[in-house]
């Protein structure tokens, strides 16, 4: 499968709710981790390993590269994300109070 850099790779969902991550750079789609439908909960033990969305055979990451989020870019996004996705839980009026972690469980 062939993608392009920020539309849709995947999806989570989780009951009505879901979200859809876009692809980080163009390529092809080579490798799809299957096993994580049955235990997406091993996603917050380790990033490594088995735990592994998609594998992606770029095609211009020379070019892409410079626009992919790395260490500390990386963690102030997310961390950023985190706040926005609890800032829009809080809007819809949900009580109870998620943390970072458990908001992205699929459970």
């Amino acid at each position: 499968m062939d993608i392009k850099t920020d539309k849709a790779l995947f999806s989570i969902q989780q009951g009505r709710r879901h979200i859809t991550f876009g692809s980080p750079i163009s390529g092809n789609v080579t490798a799809v981790n299957n096993d994580l439908e049955d235990s997406l909960d091993t996603l917050d033990i380790s990033p490594y390993q088995q735990n592994w969305i998609c594998k992606i055979d770029a095609e211009n990451l020379d070019t892409e590269i410079k626009y992919l989020r790395i260490g500390n870019s990386a963690v102030a996004f997310y961390q950023e994300d985190i706040e926005k996705y609890k800032e829009e839980i809080n809007r819809l009026g949900i009580t109870k109070e998620i943390d970072s972690e458990e908001m992205f469980k699929g459970e």
